[in-house]
């Protein structure tokens, strides 16, 4: 259902910026957990449980996930840009280590709402999904599959690291949605099951 009340002018660029203090928690957190990975990948203690095999690949695989992760991080603390452009095309997703870039109203057929274990990302629904990763790296590929297999489209974006509340994030793209005269409808009902 549509929120007919506008809240914003959308007559100009509204520009996100990234949350500085967000991505350097993630990049402690990033940090913290491959210290922990690495002590277990390389602990020769004889408890049987850090020295079974199902251990040792938990701790590679927390290493390489949270060591992108951080590294991710690192870089964005240096990002100047914004971390979400919206305007009279349509927006710029510069929020995630697989942020879609431009996406422009004509191409988007809907908002909805999904909850991945503790974050909820805005499911940016779209005419093609698949054209929205051609030209795309080979993560990025690969990261937007498991996305359409997930929520139906590439284009997942959450809060964690704008300065913004993921609510207000959902009511501002709904809202320009509206006033750029794209009819996108975001699912009341979606965001009832991702408060769950």
């Amino acid at each position: 259902m549509f929120q007919t009340a506008m809240s914003h002018d959308f007559s100009a660029p509204i520009s996100i910026p990234l949350s500085k203090t967000k991505i350097f928690l993630i990049f402690l957190g990033s940090l913290l957990f491959v210290i922990l990975s690495s002590w277990i990948l390389l602990s020769e203690r004889s408890d049987p449980v850090l020295h079974s095999v199902k251990a040792k690949i938990a701790a590679v695989v927390g290493i390489a996930f949270f060591g992108f992760g951080g590294i991710y991080a690192a870089g964005k603390l240096a990002d100047r840009k914004p971390g979400l452009i919206i305007d009279s095309e349509g927006i710029i997703d510069n929020s995630s280590a697989v942020a879609a870039g431009r996406v422009r109203w004509d191409d988007m057929t809907g908002l909805t709402v999904s909850k991945i274990q503790s974050t909820r990302f805005l499911n940016i629904l779209v005419r093609s999904p698949q054209a929205c990763l051609e030209g795309k790296s080979r993560l990025m590929k690969l990261a937007g599959a498991a996305n359409i297999k997930m929520t139906g489209t590439p284009i997942n974006i959450s809060s964690n690291a704008l300065k913004i509340k993921f609510d207000d994030l959902v009511r501002l793209i709904n809202e320009a949605a509206i006033a750029h005269s794209n009819r996108m409808p975001h699912s009341e009902d979606d965001q009832a099951d991702a408060d769950r």
